[in-house]
């Protein structure tokens, strides 16, 4: 009897130790019965009950008890509303960047050579080998609000960026106009490198958005905001097209249809996106009345529209085929967007109607008068093939592309194709040849690491990565790439507007071309360790 007491007694004190505060507050008279407790803790009751270690009485109340107790915690513990139910992702870069112009490292009192050295000399200066620790965060989530209704965003890092500063004119009063565009931060890479004193690195919104599939068409898709960019695949050449760091800004829509279920589909996506705000014009407070003058002439917004349509053929288990054509369209373009466009390696006849004629002697010659009625045009088009007949490790993709600029009337194409073979769980290897001319794509949405983010240049990209682990992936890559030093001639009335390398512009055409020619003629290594969470 008194073993049995005392075994009542300590179990009685163990059930009742995280129970107490709770059960202090609750009266025995409730008129609602409470939640029931835990499977486990029901039944260890109900077996105690039933071999007399516990009384009905003593049973009821600490049946009670752990039920309150239970959804106490329950209630501590659980996420408020707003932050329930969200789908949360992102990885973690480290990169070590090593750009080298075969010359090596500049000391003191090294005489430089500009067309041969790496000088620019509108800048007054110089690198030959530059290497870099850098580092990439991104994390992001999504919440369906509804049915068919989600928000997502995603933050991550990068630096701030200018663009367009080598252009050069006379602007108000006689001074030089700066037609420069400084961002807070490069809408083409999300790398910050590592050092400026140990500085902290700044974090960005770099997705935020809404995506609606209307429940009357579950296979379209809307998408508005800073929106995930749907017209890369993931293919080598939309390097060529598009720079992967981008997320453009605007809606898109997209529908895809199964014309024969896992065998043939397509997929149709449509763009139309801002590109910039032009908040103001310049003007001259000394001329009576004001005009408007350069660098920004013209209040017009510009902006742009795509368009993509894919096809893909499932035509066997072990062999599939895809191609995809699309058409890009930037409209509106003022003398700011011109300059950052023409600086990135587009020639002045890339640009219809380009609003920078004005800056030229014979713009007598053209319409423009500096209005925002620039315009540029892009066609792409690639295709793959998939054979895994001998398994996914063996897995071979070869690919090209094409793309093409209509309104230029120079140096108006780019070429691009490659391999690649195996997979990141044993060994994923790609190797491309890319030959991209001047007008060859829209030079300010290009790669940033492929030719350093310029046209009129062409060369090699080879890639070796493989999965450490179901977290960790490691790639090396390889680029080397040179200025093309195509002729860029045309006949009249475009003949003045075909300068290579923007010359045409630029503060110092002959020093420009010279820093754009031993710029691009590089070799880069980039080593990737890569962490998914």
């Amino acid at each position: 009897m008194r073993r049995t007491r005392i075994i009542r007694k300590s179990t009685l004190a163990a059930l009742s130790l995280g129970t107490a505060l709770v059960a202090s507050r609750v009266g025995r008279a409730d008129d609602t019965a409470p939640p029931a407790p835990s499977p486990a803790s029901s039944e260890m009751l109900k077996t105690m009950r039933e071999k007399g270690v516990l009384t009905q009485e003593e049973y009821d109340e600490l049946y009670r008890r752990q039920a309150v107790y239970e959804a106490k915690q329950r209630q501590e513990q659980s996420l408020p509303g707003w932050l329930d139910n969200w789908t949360v992702g992102g990885d973690f870069r480290l990169r070590y960047d090593i750009e080298d112009w075969h010359k090596g490292l500049i000391t003191p009192g090294d005489p430089l050579v500009p067309g041969v050295n790496n000088v620019n000399q509108n800048t007054g200066t110089a690198i030959q080998r530059r290497d870099q620790a850098r580092i990439r965060l991104r994390i992001g989530a999504e919440k369906e609000l509804s049915d068919g209704l989600e928000v997502g965003f995603r933050i991550a890092t990068s630096q701030p960026y200018v663009t367009g500063a080598q252009t050069s004119a006379t602007g108000p009063n006689n001074q030089p106009a700066d037609f420069s565009t400084a961002l807070l931060a490069d809408p083409r890479s999300e790398n910050v490198t590592l050092g400026n004193f140990f500085a902290p690195k700044s974090i960005f919104l770099d997705r935020a958005y809404l995506r609606w599939t209307p429940s009357f068409a579950k296979n379209l898709r809307f998408t508005a905001g800073k929106v995930p960019n749907p017209f890369v695949s993931g293919n080598f050449p939309d390097l060529v097209v598009w720079d992967p760091d981008i997320n453009p800004e605007g809606v898109t829509a997209e529908y895809h249809f199964d014309w024969l279920a896992e065998t043939f589909w397509t997929d149709t996506r449509f763009g139309y996106f801002f590109v910039n705000e032009v908040g103001s014009v310049n003007v001259d407070p000394t001329l009576n009345p004001t005009f408007s003058v350069i660098p920004v002439l013209d209040e017009h917004d510009p902006y742009m529209y795509a368009v993509q349509q894919s096809i893909t053929a499932q035509l066997f288990p072990w062999l599939r085929l895809g191609g995809r054509a699309a058409y890009y369209d930037l409209l509106n373009i003022n003398t700011k967007l011109a300059a950052a466009t023409m600086e990135l390696g587009n020639t002045g006849d890339a640009i219809s109607q380009n609003p920078l004629y004005v800056l030229l002697p014979q713009s007598s010659r053209f319409v423009t008068n500096g209005k925002s009625n620039g315009r540029m045009q892009e066609i792409a088009i690639d295709g793959y093939l998939t054979w895994n007949g001998l398994g996914d490790r063996w897995q071979l993709t070869p690919f090209i592309q094409w793309t093409f600029m209509p309104n230029a009337h120079t140096l108006d194409e780019s070429y691009s194709a490659g391999v690649t073979f195996g997979t990141a769980e044993f060994l994923k290897l790609t190797l491309m040849w890319s030959h991209v001319q001047a007008n060859g794509t829209i030079a300010l949405f290009t790669d940033s690491d492929l030719f350093d983010g310029q046209t009129d240049a062409k060369g090699w990209y080879l890639a070796a990565e493989r999965r450490l682990n179901q977290s960790l992936l490691l790639r090396v890559a390889y680029f080397a790439s040179q200025i093309q030093k195509e002729p860029c001639t045309v006949a009249p009335p475009h003949q003045v507007l075909a300068y290579c390398n923007g010359g045409a512009f630029t503060a110092n055409p002959t020093a420009f071309a010279q820093y754009s020619g031993t710029n691009l003629s590089r070799f880069r290594v980039q080593i990737d360790l890569l962490a998914d969470f």
